[in-house]
């Protein structure tokens, strides 16, 4: 019940970065901040919270003076039913950075078969 419930408390914010954590390789705050268009600070702060969330899903982030933060799966079942139940419900989800809202603007017209005022 409680992971159900931190699935659903995961929003768009979160995915993004558990999507470029997913390469295991280390991202500065500085890096993940720029490509999702918010400070470093704000960084830190969703990676503390995601952090929580992550441990009790199978996996958790380490950070390293000078190199990072690096995900590290603990229980890869655990982390994977988590990562395909985010993904599911995260495709239901409104586009929240200004380059998805164009995505989905173009996206959306572009495939529309009938007349758009």
């Amino acid at each position: 019940m409680w992971r159900e419930r931190c699935i659903e408390q995961l929003n768009y914010k979160f995915h993004a970065l558990i999507k470029e954590f997913l390469d295991k390789k280390y991202h500065t705050a500085y890096e993940l901040a720029k490509k999702n268009n918010v400070s470093d600070k704000t960084v830190r702060m969703r990676i503390k919270e995601l952090n929580d969330i992550l441990i009790l899903n199978g996996a958790s982030i380490a950070s390293k003076a000078k190199m990072g933060y690096k995900l590290i799966i603990l229980n890869e079942k655990k982390f994977s039913d988590f990562n395909e139940k985010l993904e599911k419900n995260n495709k239901k989800k409104t586009p929240t950075t200004s380059n998805e809202r164009v995505t989905y603007v173009l996206s959306l017209l572009l495939n529309r078969k009938e007349y758009i005022k």
